[in-house]
């Protein structure tokens, strides 16, 4: 059940009614976490089973710690080793189901250059929704318990619903259990004022998804597509649009997952901070997928050292961090040379002094215009179905730049009137981020303001998401769900 089907409309409304009219709390909370597994069982009901193990044996297993003092305060002989049994767990599974086969298949090519054989082994399992997230916000929390920074939960429902609490289940975002597991623990009124902002929240969030990204996939997914078709002119143009589309597509979930949130009285970390407003990569990767980083700071940078033990070894946490931050997002070598090349930039900006922000506004712009055009590079990597057609894309777009009649190109793959619209559709939300960074939110302004004007925003909203969004040919599916 996606957040863009026809299935979610009635699901969501019938959800908080019930939920809002139920007045126990702990009824209530039962009631989300059945919603909850319906909603992800509407994908495949069987992985439901997974994603309860996973709770259950998470749950257990940080009470078991708590219970016999093998937490990392008390100096428990062997408490290191139950924490690595209880991270263990979660993370083998995790590379079970996602990364068997690309292991095998690296090893193969190994092999095959080597030795020439190969091993006949496959593991046909298909990948479950949302693995990556739900996954790590229990490995989170069964380290934050170990490390004495959260009490190991007693009521299982609380914690099975800070688990797949429907709204971040399969796509984020990743909340820490200090952040977030509390908000269980105390009735939520309903509040019209809230419910207002979070239902705009919602409406915003589909305006990025189904008239902003589905529409600037139409040109991305054909030139791709299809690359020995399309010269370099036009496949410099799908990745330099690619970035936008990845962006409104993930803000988009993210964006409707917090207003649903919210409308239930649940606050979540805001996924994107305006990155493309960003005057280097270091700042963009801060301000990209903002749960994601951190959750690799918290739990990965950070034990590694940090910045702590010296320049040296913070460039080499940091690539670590960029190439797992790259195989967390799928089991292909594109992925892990996307995170690196990420990391590459950082450590190129930190050497070069670049981090440091200009006062002069012609230079802010060229600064933030490089990092795009930087971040667009990388993501054809990010893009390409294996490094060989990476590579391929940046000869053609370096080498054959003949350009094909742009009318033929418009009239078959997108209309002069829908690129009208995205261009638009592009320029609200440049605003909406330049207001985000100057700490103005326009969603609140316009809420807060004349009556008249936020009815008339909210239609407005909601006859765009209605009358321009692109409907059909799989457009619907946030890219996210893969990871």
């Amino acid at each position: 059940m996606s957040f863009s089907s026809f299935e979610f409309i009635l699901f969501f409304p019938v959800t908080c009614v019930v939920y809002f009219l139920i007045p126990q709390h702990r009824i209530r909370n039962l009631w989300l976490l059945l919603a909850s597994y319906f909603f992800y069982m509407s994908w495949n009901a069987k992985y439901a089973m997974l994603l309860f193990g996973i709770t259950a044996f998470s749950y257990g297993w940080s009470r078991m710690m708590h219970h016999f003092g093998f937490l990392k305060s008390g100096a428990k002989r062997g408490a290191k080793g139950v924490l690595a049994f209880g991270v263990f767990v979660p993370v083998f599974l995790l590379f079970l189901f996602k990364y068997a086969n690309f292991l095998i298949a690296t090893v193969n090519g190994i092999l095959r250059v080597t030795a020439g054989s190969r091993l006949d082994i496959t593991v046909s399992l298909l990948l479950p929704v949302g693995i990556s997230f739900y996954i790590f916000q229990n490995l989170s929390y069964v380290i934050d318990v170990y490390r004495g920074d959260v009490a190991p939960e007693r009521n299982f429902i609380d914690y099975a619903l800070y688990i797949s609490f429907f709204p971040q289940l399969v796509a984020g975002p990743i909340e820490l259990s200090k952040n977030f597991l509390a908000q269980f623990k105390y009735l939520h009124t309903f509040d019209y004022d809230r419910v207002k902002r979070g239902l705009f929240r919602m409406l915003w969030g589909y305006f990025l998804k189904l008239v902003i990204a589905d529409r600037t996939g139409l040109i991305v997914d054909a030139v791709f597509g299809n690359t020995a078709v399309y010269p370099g002119a036009w496949q410099l143009l799908a990745a330099l649009l690619f970035p936008l589309q990845i962006y409104t597509d993930f803000y988009g979930y993210s964006t409707i997952a917090l207003g649903a949130g919210e409308v239930m009285g649940f606050t979540m970390t805001d996924n994107f901070r305006a990155p493309f407003l960003s005057e280097s990569f270091a700042d963009l990767w801060r301000r990209w997928h903002v749960s994601l980083y951190n959750w690799f700071r918290n739990y990965v940078y950070y034990p590694l050292g940090g910045n702590r033990k010296g320049t040296g070894r913070k460039y080499l946490n940091l690539l670590i961090v960029c190439a797992l931050s790259g195989l967390w997002h799928g089991a292909n070598w594109t992925f892990v040379v996307w995170g690196l090349l990420l990391g590459i930039f950082q450590v190129a900006e930190g050497l070069l002094k670049w981090n440091s922000e200009s006062k002069h506004t012609g230079v802010r712009i060229l600064r933030i215009l490089l990092t795009y055009l930087l971040f667009a590079f990388c993501f054809v990597f990010f893009r390409a179905p294996d490094l060989g057609d990476a590579l391929a894309v940046l000869a053609s777009i370096g080498r054959d730049f003949g350009t094909p009649a742009a009318a033929g190109f418009f009239g078959t793959v997108i209309s002069g009137r829908a690129c009208a619209v995205l261009v638009i559709a592009a320029l609200l939300l440049l605003v909406s981020d330049i207001c985000k960074v100057r700490g103005v939110l326009l969603r609140d302004r316009i809420l807060s303001g004349n009556r008249a004007l936020a009815w008339t925003a909210a239609y407005a909203l909601l006859l765009s998401v209605i009358l321009l969004g692109v409907y059909g040919n799989g457009s619907g599916a946030f890219i996210y769900f893969i990871f």
